[in-house]
């Protein structure tokens, strides 16, 4: 996966330095007779695949941290119990910089 803040890629933090929190992805599977091109993803069919959170504690180090550190490029390894078959993947960076407040957190 890949998170950039503008296409352009102009050199800023994938995601802003501020928006700490954490990375999760979900997935469904594609029903039968359909293709990832053209579902939807409508409806409960959602799991979640991964989660990151916060790495460390004393430092402040969220999942977020290591998107950016890595030039906005995060990486996960599925699962061999998940059968074969084609998924519409959900990633998610869930920054925490004003949960504490409403309207709340924010989701990317």
């Amino acid at each position: 996966m890949e998170w950039h803040q503008h296409d352009q890629r102009t050199g800023e933090d994938a995601i802003s330095g501020g928006h700490k929190g954490p990375i999760l992805v979900y997935a469904a599977k594609v029903p039968s007779g359909q293709t990832a091109a053209t579902w939807d993803g409508s409806g409960a069919v959602w799991f979640k695949l991964y989660e990151s959170g916060l790495i460390n504690a004393s430092s402040q180090t969220w999942a977020s941290d290591i998107v950016n550190a890595n030039g906005g490029k995060h990486s996960l390894v599925i699962p061999k119990c998940i059968p074969t078959g084609q998924y519409l993947l959900r990633v998610e960076s869930i920054a925490l910089h004003v949960a504490q407040s409403y309207p709340g957190a924010q989701f990317y």
